[in-house]
């Protein structure tokens, strides 16, 4: 039996649970569990932060999270093996047990020198038992660095993918933060993300909940507030605003006119396509370069002989 395999069936008993809080064999003067090594592990990690920001020359020599061991190492797998022990309750509480969620919590960092480890541990935890690894992806997306939180933001949308049936009990929050970040990359991400998710009705009804800022919504463009106009919940919320009203006004003051010269200006565009098509009897449109804006009767029609 490999030792994920062995891990994940002593965790479903309290025996199994039991084997690994005990210390390993041959370990018992330091009384080191399974998880200890992880600690010191996560402990030299935050030590060597500390060391770089105090211009301090940290020694990577007893560190097996760097950048370089995940990429060319069984760190990557070591870590799976603590994604493992978020899959349940109890072994949550192992993990809290061995202050291994505290650990992880001082690797927040804006200069992200360990967003690396920090990615790696992202996508190895389950999500759908506890709030302890989600509480973590909060701190993380908030106190980490604009990396972390455009990769975070990404992993939310994986996880809406994958049918993640608690997504909107705490997601939606973490994005509607996001959308207040003053960096407009995150912004714009976190949008990204709503406009995806607010396919579902749920989702629009919690999204709905946190009362963003109209303002913030319409970054992500009319389309996307359209969809709420589409509800009888997303109507009665821009209500709320006097945003619909406005948005009539605005219409038929200058909107319509805006529209029309739109579709105008791409009819324009398509029809004078400069790529050359080479079937000889097909049927080329072509438009003069200096007609008006309205063009509906100037094209002029070219079979090509």
């Amino acid at each position: 039996m490999c030792i994920r395999d062995r891990i994940k069936s002593l965790l479903l008993t309290k025996q199994g649970r039991m084997v690994l809080a005990m210390p390993q064999s041959g370990d018992l003067l330091s009384k080191k569990t399974f998880l200890n090594y992880y600690a010191d592990q996560l402990i030299l990690e935050s030590v060597c932060m500390r060391a770089v920001k105090n211009s301090v020359r940290a020694s990577d020599t007893e560190r097996c999270f760097t950048k370089e061991k995940l990429m060319t190492t069984m760190a990557r797998e070591y870590l799976s093996w603590l994604g493992l022990f978020t899959q349940s309750k109890a072994g949550i509480e192992l993990l809290r047990n061995s202050e291994i969620f505290a650990h992880l919590r001082k690797l927040a960092d804006p200069s992200g020198m360990c967003d690396c480890l920090c990615m790696v541990i992202i996508n190895c935890f389950d999500y759908r038992s506890d709030d302890e690894p989600r509480n973590l992806l909060q701190l993380w997306i908030s106190a980490g660095s604009k990396d972390l939180s455009l990769y975070i933001m990404e992993h939310l949308r994986i996880l809406y993918r994958s049918g993640l049936n608690t997504f909107s009990s705490w997601c939606i929050e973490m994005l509607v933060t996001e959308i207040y970040d003053k960096d407009h990359e995150i912004v714009m991400k976190a949008l990204d993300v709503l406009r995806e998710v607010y396919e579902n009705e749920e989702t629009m009804h919690a999204l709905l909940n946190k009362w963003p800022q109209v303002e913030k919504l319409q970054l992500a463009g009319d389309a996307f507030i359209a969809r709420f106009l589409k509800t009888e919940a997303g109507v009665k919320f821009f209500q709320e605003f006097d945003w619909v009203d406005g948005a009539i006004k605005r219409w038929m003051l200058k909107g319509n006119l805006d529209y029309v010269e739109l579709i105008e200006r791409t009819i324009y565009k398509e029809l004078n396509v400069k790529t050359a098509i080479s079937s000889e009897d097909t049927l080329q449109l072509h438009v003069p370069i200096d007609c008006p804006l309205d063009i509906r009767n100037d094209v002029v029609l070219c079979i090509k002989e």
